[in-house]
Order: C-alpha cells, then sequence, then structure tokens
C-alpha cells in the first residue's frame, strides 16, 4: 500500500465506528511505516492494532498472526503472516521453523495464485538449502525465486531478497559476488525506499569486504584496504539502525565492529562499540545474537 494511499485509508476509518475498518487501516500504515524503515512508528501502530485484536505476548504474536489467517481461512493474509514469521525466525537462525514456513508458502500460494508469497517462499527454501551446506542447489533456487519476483514488476522485498543472495553467497565462498549483489540490493533501497533492511546490507557488505582481501578491493577500483572499508560499512549500518531505533540490527553491526577491533588489538574500543547496545536488552537474552555479543564480551573481560 502507497504511503499516502495508507494515511488516506486511516483517515477515513477514523471517520466511522466500524472497528475492522481502524483496524485494517492501522495494519496498512503500520506495515507501510515498516518497509520504509520507521520502525517506531510502524511498531506503535501494530501495536493498536495488537491491542484491539486482543493479542498475547509479544514472543508470540508472529505465531499467533498465522494461526489467526488460518482460522480466518484468507490465503493472502496467511502467506503474509508466514512471510513476516519468517524473517523473526531468520533473525533467530530458527532454521526448521523457516523451512517450515517456506513449504507452507509455497504449497497455499500455488493453488491460489499468489505469486509474491510462491516467490517469497522459493527464496526461503533455497537460503535454508545453503544453510545446510547444499550450496549450489540452494542459490539456483533464490535465484530462480528473486528472478520471477523482479518479472512481475513489484519492488517491495527486493533489497531483503538480494541480502538473503548475498549472505548465501558468502557463504558459498562467492565474495565478490555477493558484493555486487550487496551493490545492487543498495541500490534498490534508494530507488523504492524500503529501507527496514538496510542496516543489515551495510553490516553485510562490511562483512564481505573483509573477505575479499586487497586484490580483489583493487580489481573493483576501492581505494579502501578491507578493513578500512568495512569500518565504514559497519558504522553506517549501526547509523541507520540508531536512526530507526532497531536495536537487533544494531546489535549485529555492534557485533561485527567489536570482532574487527578486537581483530586490531583495539580492545577497549571493541568493548565500548557492543556493551551499550547489549546493555539495552532485558528479553531474549538466550537468542543466538545475544549469545554471541555476551561471548565475544567475555573475551574483550
Amino acid at each position: 500500500m502507497p504511503p499516502i494511499v495508507a494515511e488516506r485509508a486511516m483517515a477515513i476509518a477514523r471517520r466511522f465506528p466500524e472497528p475492522f475498518l481502524l483496524v485494517a487501516a492501522l495494519s496498512g500504515v503500520g506495515t507501510t511505516s515498516f518497509f520504509a524503515g520507521d520502525l517506531v512508528r510502524s511498531w506503535k501502530l501494530l501495536e493498536q492494532v495488537a491491542s484491539r485484536s486482543d493479542a498475547k505476548a509479544t514472543a508470540a504474536r508472529s505465531r499467533e498472526a498465522v494461526q489467526n489467517a488460518l482460522d480466518f481461512g484468507h490465503p493472502f493474509s496467511l502467506g503474509n503472516a508466514r512471510a513476516f514469521a519468517s524473517i523473526v525466525h531468520i533473525g533467530r537462525h530458527e532454521m526448521d521453523e523457516v523451512r517450515a514456513k517456506a513449504a507452507a508458502m509455497r504449497l497455499v500460494s500455488t493453488e491460489h495464485g499468489l505469486t509474491l508469497i510462491v516467490n517469497c517462499g522459493t527464496i526461503l527454501e533455497g537460503w535454508v538449502l545453503v544453510q545446510q551446506g547444499k550450496m549450489q542447489h540452494g542459490l539456483a533456487q533464490i535465484r530462480e525465486g528473486i528472478a520471477a519476483h523482479e518479472s512481475t514488476a513489484r519492488p517491495l522485498i527486493v533489497p531483503w531478497f538480494h541480502g538473503l543472495l548475498a549472505e548465501a553467497l558468502g557463504r558459498a565462498g562467492e565474495v565478490e559476488t555477493a558484493l555486487e549483489t550487496l551493490d545492487r540490493a543498495l541500490a534498490a533501497v534508494e530507488r523504492s525506499g524500503e529501507r527496514w533492511f538496510e542496516a543489515e546490507l551495510y553490516r553485510l557488505r562490511g562483512e564481505m569486504s573483509l573477505r575479499s582481501g586487497p586484490r580483489q578491493a583493487r580489481r573493483r577500483g576501492r581505494s579502501r584496504t578491507p578493513e578500512s572499508a568495512a569500518e565504514v560499512c559497519f558504522w553506517s549500518a549501526i547509523e541507520v539502525a540508531r536512526r530507526q531505533a532497531a536495536k537487533s540490527w544494531e546489535l549485529r553491526a555492534a557485533t561485527s565492529l567489536g570482532r574487527l577491533r578486537q581483530r586490531q588489538g583495539r580492545v577497549q574500543e571493541a568493548r565500548k562499540a557492543l556493551a551499550d547496545v547489549y546493555g539495552w536488552f532485558t528479553e531474549g537474552l538466550d537468542t543466538p545474537d545475544l549469545q554471541t555479543a555476551r561471548s565475544l564480551l567475555a573475551e574483550l573481560t
């Protein structure tokens, strides 16, 4: 839903007493704000949806959304719920959940001709295959899904899809192709204004820059050393994440910067880069990203 249309829908919905209209409008504006990277506003709006829908614990909301869509029997809502749930599962490194959601998305959406959801499922299944070590099969499937998605002229979620491809390429050792893919992803961010994944794209580019080596850097016309290029990317990721109040993305970027500082022997700077954002979290301390950050902090003590 374009931002102007979403705002008009909410203004109209507020003039009528029907709760469903307001919930739909809040969802539209909240989702639009999310994709634009205005995560604080998105959270506030979607919290209103949750409270009006009697949602319970925050940690269970993605599962609840899927169940609500199942109960309602609306295929597109179900596909969307599973796609958003997959973002959560990827962030928590829950591969079995991602694989299950992707397979379900492809099955239901193929039956109902929902090409966006089918393509998303294809890409996610390919990404899981790469995590399992089935590199070429997985990469081929990710590329197939992206090509199908881009052929529909729907720019939404393109930066995320290219980010998943870049991460998979890096895992397969194709670092230069990963960097080229990240360049395309960040260009798509600028064209579309879809910024919710922007911080992670910069972090990934930093990680790939570290792995590229000076020879590859010269080949791509980069004047910076791999370490200095990575540092710029990590700081860009942190700045974007802070601007968006995206603490999970900030934590990942600060962890990457902390590792770089550790390699450089700048231990105090490494600890400072990470300690503040890690200290913000009071929940989810058993999740992989927080465990990784905690382990690095222990090494730096």
